[in-house]
């Protein structure tokens, strides 16, 4: 699961992987989000139709550039933490 530190240290990274899924997503739209979690699963769901446990699911199975702390991602993300 990623938490509040990935997302906002790895927003970069992340668009562009997500991108790489939901091709759709325009760059607008992740500007709005801006790294809110429960927003940016909102955007999601409404630009594909997935569900958030599929969206969560893929989310959570992305390959980080080498200099990521497997261990960090123990932790749960909510809004609360953004």
């Amino acid at each position: 699961m990623l938490n509040a530190d990935i997302l906002k240290g790895r927003w970069k990274e992340l668009r562009g992987k997500v991108k790489e899924k939901w091709g759709d997503l325009t760059d607008d739209e992740f500007r709005v989000v801006d790294g809110k979690y429960d927003q940016f699963i909102g955007l999601i769901q409404r630009k594909t139709g997935e569900t958030r446990e599929a969206i969560e699911k893929h989310l959570s199975s992305i390959k980080w550039s080498h200099d990521h702390d497997p261990a960090a991602d123990n932790q749960t993300l909510t809004d609360d933490d953004l």
